[in-house]
């Protein structure tokens, strides 16, 4: 903490302004780093009860949304409903409990504050690192105490429930950190053990499918709600914890897990000087490279013949990414069907679903190629060509733009397609659930988001074009702009409430600020693309 502190008082002391009115003591002040030291863990702690109480109640009241559309108003009138809430502690306990606690247990690594921490005080590794994951556990486990005896109190299960929420989180947190290491001792490969680890999760998410749906979830947790489920979980929670400690290879995966924390901090140490995190897309890209030859654009010349060879070349690269987003995209369409026809969507109204609509921008901001686009013909071409004053004409230029916008939203249109497809096997499978008025939305967002992303990076990069000969960055404003989009982004999430008014609304200001931004780039973008020195 007080290494976090100086850093940002170093920081304020750059300010041009502000800088030079703080004086250099302010290090030497320790009652002040104390105090800000207590309160952040005060406010750490405060954080972490608060977010179990999310945890619970996220998966409780998602559950009162599949039991029915008034379920929620009816416990609010009428009491409580146990059946319910025991769903959402059923799903609780298979995602937090079960699947989270187990990838945290088989995810092989240490912090490097650890090593420093025992490197500085002449420790035992093995002590340390083991020591450190039973006392981060275990806080975990207790910050659920607060929700867990709300929770009691609601359902009138004082006792019990609690001791079910932090009981099992902890048996299960020491069984997986002992499965990880058994894990170990099996000597698979990075790859191996992904696969090991994909089908395991896909083994567990199908156990909790089948007892919700053979309704078996109510009798488990009234099983682990009684005097003799917590017996059991007590056993669990006992008989892991001896294993963990008595692990007799303990020494030999503490040294495995040092060895690839070394290596890992070394690729970190050498990616950021040969690179930063706006063009280290781009340079990965160019590495992954695997030359061919194109005889199809012989016929061109000129710029039009540099872009069209340049994303020949990519396009392989490109068209990976595109499949592996579409994985999640496919991934979705899977999860709609099989909760379709399980009946998850059953009480579902469409005033539900339109909360969705102000998401996508989120969405679309991660999935969407305009930042990759960008890294891609900077460190690729721009940045040796920038430097010929032919590339630089105003024709040269807008040609560029473009060919590179319309490859751009080429890929972007696709992610486009594959949402509106989620939204339309929502509306077929569940007796049309939507109306004409929610596709028109709908399709709406999608096209100018698309239009959006596929033309927001490259309108930035070639206003401001930031970028030096050394692929550093000069330029301030390029990364307000950068972060600026992020939480635009991220914002639009948060205003599910607004529904088609927002949507409508951030749909039309995107095509008007890409038909301005078209505007200012035939106007401005011959005098502002340069290479910045």
């Amino acid at each position: 903490m007080v290494k976090m502190i100086n850093g940002f008082v170093y920081f304020v002391r750059r300010i041009p302004v502000v800088g030079k009115k703080i004086p250099s003591t302010v290090y030497k002040i320790y009652p002040i780093k104390q105090i800000v030291t207590v309160v952040s863990v005060i406010i750490s702690i405060f954080f972490s009860i608060l977010m179990q109480f999310i945890k619970l109640g996220l998966f409780i009241v998602i559950m009162f949304f599949i039991e029915g559309e008034n379920a929620l108003t009816e416990n609010i009138r009428g009491g409580v409903d146990l059946a319910v809430i025991n769903n959402g502690l059923f799903i609780w306990f298979f995602f937090i409990v079960i699947l989270r606690n187990f990838y945290a247990g088989v995810s092989f690594s240490v912090e490097q504050k650890l090593i420093d921490f025992y490197d500085h005080f002449l420790l035992k590794k093995a002590d340390v690192i083991r020591g450190e994951s039973i006392i981060d556990r275990l806080y975990q486990g207790l910050t659920y105490i607060p929700a867990a005896l709300i929770l009691g109190v609601v359902t009138a299960n004082r006792v019990f429930l609690p001791l079910f929420i932090v009981c099992s989180y902890l048996a299960f947190s020491y069984l997986f950190l002992y499965f990880g290491r058994m894990i170990y001792t099996w000597q698979l490969s990075n790859k191996n053990r992904i696969i090991f680890n994909g089908f395991f999760s896909l083994f567990i998410i199908g156990i909790g499918v089948g007892l919700y749906y053979f309704q078996i979830s109510q009798s488990l947790i009234a099983f682990f709600t009684s005097w003799l489920g917590i017996l059991f979980l007590a056993v669990i929670l006992a008989v892991s914890l001896w294993l963990f400690l008595h692990f007799k290879q303990e020494n030999e995966f503490i040294n495995f897990l040092l060895e690839r924390s070394t290596i890992q901090v070394k690729e970190v140490q050498e990616a950021k000087k040969s690179q930063n995190q706006y063009l280290s897309e781009g340079l990965r890209m160019q590495k992954n490279l695997v030359l061919n030859a194109e005889k199809e654009f012989q016929s061109l010349s000129g710029s039009n013949y540099l872009n069209a060879l340049l994303f020949s070349r990519y396009r392989s690269i490109l068209n990976k990414s595109l499949r592996y987003r579409f994985y999640y995209i496919a991934s979705a369409w899977i999860i709609i069907i099989v909760a379709s026809l399980l009946g998850a969507f059953k009480h579902v109204k469409i005033e539900t679903i339109t909360t969705s609509l102000p998401g996508l921008f989120f969405i679309m901001y991660f999935a969407t190629f305009g930042k990759k686009v960008v890294q891609m013909v900077f460190v690729n071409c721009d940045v040796s060509m920038l430097y010929y004053p032919f590339y630089r004409e105003p024709k040269t230029i807008i040609t560029g733009f473009n060919y590179r916008f319309k490859q751009t939203f080429y890929y972007n249109s696709i992610i486009s397609a594959g949402i509106f497809v989620c939204y339309l096997l929502l509306h077929l499978l569940n007796d049309f659930l939507l109306d004409w008025q929610f596709f028109s939305v709908l399709l709406l967002a999608l096209t100018a988001l698309a239009f959006l992303f596929s033309f927001h990076e490259l309108f930035i990069y070639y206003l401001l074009q930031p970028f030096t000969g050394d692929m550093s960055v000069v330029s301030p404003l390029y990364k307000f702009v950068s972060v600026l989009l992020y939480w635009i982004s991220y914002i639009s999430m948060q205003l599910s409430s607004l529904g088609y008014f927002y949507v409508v609304i951030i749909s039309i200001g995107s095509l008007i600020y890409v038909f301005i931004g078209f505007i200012v780039v035939y106007k401005m973008a011959s005098k502002t693309f340069k290479i910045r020195s």
